[in-house]
């Protein structure tokens, strides 16, 4: 398995220093791993600008490291509430599914690797 972003790309990437964030190599794998799911295992061919992919690893890193969702429990909820505060996901959601951050899914949209449309070669 390839590993898309390693610790110095992501201080690049977020500015801040990686040994601030808890086990950021089992982070950036995880993320990778994620990225191949989400690609249909078109990033490990992937061969144009490898520098988004290193970004969209670590968005996907950033990401868990600003929501302290790392385990990435919160796409598994349906429902969430604490004290007056609710949060309830709709049915569309996918149930058990691992939630790509937003800039994660920037990033492989421009890169061409969200199409899952026909490759004619």
């Amino acid at each position: 398995m390839t590993v898309y972003a390693d610790s110095d790309d992501f201080e690049a990437y977020e500015g801040i220093d990686p040994e601030t964030v808890e086990n950021i190599d089992i982070l950036l794998e995880k993320a990778s791993r994620m990225i191949d799911t989400y690609t249909v295992n078109k990033a490990a061919s992937y061969e144009d600008d490898y520098d988004l992919l290193k970004m969209a690893t670590c968005a996907q890193v950033a990401f868990w490291n600003e929501t302290g969702d790392a385990l990435d429990s919160m796409s598994r909820m349906s429902e969430f509430a604490l004290g007056s505060f609710s949060f309830s996901r709709g049915s569309s959601g996918v149930s058990g599914g691992m939630m790509l951050a937003p800039r994660t899914y920037e990033f492989l949209m421009l890169a061409g690797l969200m199409y899952r449309g026909v490759s004619i070669s």
